[in-house]
């Protein structure tokens, strides 16, 4: 409207309102995108394998070719109970969002592995290749590391966080009792 109703003298007021515009189109789309991530995964319905693959998926097609997203999964996962399920999930997407957000990496691995060797539980790694260093972490006051510290903790889970060899490893493990990893 007010693109429309400037006077043709008043080059500054549209030009301001084409860039109103445009910002608010890409905090629209930027939004749209947030809550996509932010629903829920019916888990229950695709399972845990096929939600990773779709969220690996939906990274690789977000970044352009900028960055290349791979997921690995060792052993089976999909007996999980739910809430361990989920939980993991949103791990990883954070875990993902984070290697992105903080590094500039042309790669970002993810595995997923199901090990029984001295109890069974999950090992959840993400590393990448877009520098960093632990140091930082220690300092940064952002809420997703706090959030995988909480959904860990409620899991008897542990956190680690190290120095890969071009970026960062983050490393997580879900211990798994048997009322745990059977639905």
């Amino acid at each position: 409207l007010i693109e429309g109703n400037a006077k043709p003298e008043q080059h500054e007021i549209v030009s301001d309102a084409t860039a109103t515009s445009r910002a608010q189109k890409a905090m629209m789309e930027s939004l749209r995108n947030t809550l996509v991530r932010l629903r829920p995964q019916n888990i229950e319905e695709l399972g845990l394998e096929a939600s990773l693959r779709q969220l690996i998926s939906d990274h690789n097609s977000q970044t352009s070719a900028r960055t290349s997203f791979t997921l690995d999964i060792v052993g089976r996962i999909t007996e999980l109970q739910k809430r361990v399920a989920v939980d993991l999930y949103r791990i990883a997407q954070e875990c993902l969002t984070n290697a992105c957000k903080h590094g500039n990496p042309s790669e970002v691995l993810m595995r997923i592995e199901r090990v029984f060797e001295g109890g069974d539980h999950i090992e959840l790694t993400v590393e990448d290749d877009g520098g960093g260093d632990v140091a930082r972490f220690n300092t940064a006051g952002g809420h997703g590391l706090l959030g995988i510290r909480e959904r860990l903790s409620s899991l008897g889970g542990q956190l680690s966080i190290a120095n890969a060899a071009h970026g960062i490893r983050v490393s997580a493990i879900i211990p798994l009792s048997r009322s745990e990893a059977y639905a």
